[in-house]
């Protein structure tokens, strides 16, 4: 993710500039990637700038401690990492405005640091995954070199019943099957698979693992100067520059790290030329103005803007975006900042599982169906696209349409954003949809058609990619 590892460069080059006695740089970069994407995948918490009361000792012992195997000398100097890591934040006003104040993570770090060094040594605390993990380090093993570990693994696997509960200790006390189990590696993760179904689960995780079955038809792209040209005119991407600019050179931000209520009602002046703001009171959230917030979410992870404790002010990339703009940057970072905005588009990392899983599906199927028609598709078209996508054992009627009747109310959402991203126009018969129109009272599934435009046809395939389908180009572009 862009956000994380631009505050990551940013962390490596606050801390070069400093003394690291006993250790090195390189060393803290590799621990402090470790902590923050190990907090994310286990503790749920990915927004690297977000730290509130319990969140230090979480990473350390419910991350560090049960998770993360000791490969850059996480147990001697992790405490030390994590402790420059909030200084950093701190010192450049990156923390976010929700976060536990500076002095307040501190005492909960030193807490924290002396038992922390001893649990990082006791097995008894390990996962399953870090128990063997840590057992072949320790044994000579290159723990990334995934036939190795498997190697070892077997040999594992091999021993007899009473070498393994020593092994495993209190795992077996919550899954007394282990201690029969054959353990895999995938690369991924190891598994705890049933006696004699190692074969079969490699053979399932290789098949889950190729591209899809959603195999498409060759296409033509357009030139990438047509198609830079056209990302440079999208409507989201003149909003994130919009955006930027109104921070300059700097707003006071809320307790939420948004824009102060006060300041709303100037943020819809510069989204809506046209807006009347005579009644900008009713503004108090960034919620209040449409389109603000995924907007706003998207300026902070392209570096766009950079909202501290106090205040937000434009970011590094904000003249960047200003240059794309006005047509003055080159056409690869023209459609890299659009691709940002493209993904923002048809995947919210906000939404939990299992609505982001129900959402992954519904707008699979509605991408899918636009890029296989290349041409004018109608809304009745892509409601029956959307009945795939109804959960199985769904046999009642009712509760089958309900699915379909929201999947289209999503897919309404959908097409509106991409809409701002000038990847679809949207046709009634007698209109055409205005990027930022509201689309809830325009679209008719009888009387609506949509169509990808080239740059559409560009951005799904990108996605289509990304999701593991099949999406060959014909002839040279």
């Amino acid at each position: 993710m862009y956000f994380s590892d631009q505050v990551l460069a940013d962390f490596d080059a606050w801390c070069a500039l400093r003394t690291t006695p006993g250790d090195s740089l390189e060393l803290q970069s590799e621990r402090a990637c470790q902590l923050l994407n190990g907090r994310g995948r286990w503790g749920g918490r990915r927004n690297p700038v977000l730290w509130r009361s319990g969140d230090v000792h979480s990473v350390l012992f419910d991350v560090a401690v049960r998770k993360l195997t000791d490969l850059y000398a996480l147990a001697e100097h992790g405490v030390e990492t994590l402790r420059a890591y909030l200084e950093y934040l701190e010192d450049v006003d990156r923390f976010h405005a929700s976060s536990a104040k500076l002095p307040a993570l501190l005492r909960e770090l030193e807490r924290a640091a002396g038992a922390y060094t001893a649990s990082m040594a006791d097995p008894r605390r390990y996962a399953m995954a870090k128990r063997f993990m840590t057992a072949a380090h320790d044994d000579g093993v290159d723990v990334t070199d995934n036939d190795a570990m498997q190697s070892w693994l077997d040999l594992f696997n091999a021993r007899i019943i009473d070498e393994r509960a020593r092994f495993l200790g209190p795992l077996c006390e919550q899954q007394p099957e282990l201690i029969t189990a054959e353990f895999v590696n995938d690369g991924e993760l190891i598994a705890a698979v049933a006696p004699g179904r190692s074969a079969e689960y490699r053979m399932m995780r290789a098949i889950s693992a190729r591209s899809c079955s959603c195999a498409h038809s060759p296409v033509a792209l357009a030139p990438r100067r047509a198609l830079a040209h056209d990302a440079a005119s999208a409507l989201t991407l003149h909003r994130l520059a919009a955006l930027a600019q109104w921070c300059e050179p700097g707003r006071l931000v809320d307790r939420h790290g948004t824009p102060s209520s006060r300041d709303l009602t100037h943020l819809c002046a510069s989204f809506y030329a046209d807006a009347d703001t005579s009644t900008g009171s009713k503004f108090r959230t960034l919620a209040d103005i449409p389109g603000a917030e995924p907007l706003w979410r998207l300026a902070v992870e392209q570096d766009v803007i950079r909202p501290g404790r106090r205040q937000v002010i434009p970011g590094p990339r904000a003249q960047l975006a200003a240059k794309v703009v006005a047509g003055e940057a080159d056409d690869e970072a023209t459609l890299d900042l659009w691709l940002a905005a493209f993904r923002a588009a048809v995947v919210d990392d906000e939404v939990e599982e299992p609505l982001a899983a129900r959402l992954d599906e519904v707008f699979s199927a509605v991408l899918s169906a636009l890029y296989r028609v290349q041409g004018p598709i109608g809304l009745a078209e892509i409601e029956k696209a959307l009945e795939g996508t109804v959960p199985e054992g769904v046999e009642d009627d009712e509760e089958f349409n309900l699915f379909v009747i929201a999947g289209i109310h999503t897919t309404i959402g959908l097409l509106a954003r991409l809409n701002r991203c000038a990847a679809v126009s949207i046709h009634t018969d007698d209109a055409t949809a205005e990027p930022g129109q509201d689309l809830s009272w325009l679209i008719d599934p009888a009387r609506s058609s949509v169509e990808l435009t080239p740059l559409g046809v560009y951005g799904v395939r990108e996605y289509l990619l990304g999701i593991g389908c099949e999406a060959p180009l014909t002839g040279a572009n």
